[in-house]
């Protein structure tokens, strides 16, 4: 940007220019005016735009807005959040799938997909009225506790 009009001389072609072998230019200065900051206005639906679209294009009519189209932006709005509603149960429930490659043993997405199987495997069993799997805990006291009947079992027959 200039700070001031500046005046410049510029050599040019005589034949063309009568005569003349510089011709003179004034570069002005460039004036900015900062735009003025965009205030959001209030944030309207698809169903309230209609509503005004409706009672714009009736008054230009100049008549009112009949009753079978009065409450319709409503009904617009209703069916765009259960849409929105459904999307959403959609993307929750793709969320929710196992991929269907096993990531590679040892890796924290292994250990997360196992995790999320199992909880998956649970919610499934629920839903049927069976008890959920057994922890690794319950596991380890079932095992321990069948090895002790083992040697109790083991034990009986030496006395006889």
């Amino acid at each position: 940007m200039l700070a001031k009009a500046q005046t410049i001389w510029v050599a040019c072609d005589p034949v063309l220019f009568n005569g003349a072998t510089e011709i003179q230019f004034t570069l002005e200065e460039i004036r900015v005016q900062p735009l003025e900051p965009i205030i959001p206005g209030p944030s309207w639906t698809v169903g309230q735009e209609v509503d005004a679209a409706l009672k714009v294009w009736y008054g230009g009519l100049n008549r009112p807005v009949p009753v079978f189209e009065r409450g319709i932006g409503a009904k617009i709005d209703a069916a765009s959040a259960a849409e929105e509603a459904l999307f959403m149960a959609q993307v929750a429930a793709a969320e929710e799938e196992l991929p269907s490659v096993v990531p590679p043993f040892g890796t924290p997405e292994f250990w997360d997909y196992h995790r999320k199987k199992k909880e998956l495997e649970n919610q499934r069993r629920a839903a049927a009225g069976l008890p959920p799997l057994p922890t690794k805990k319950e596991l380890e006291a079932e095992k321990e506790k069948k090895k002790v009947e083992k040697l109790a079992a083991k034990m009986a027959k030496t006395k006889i």
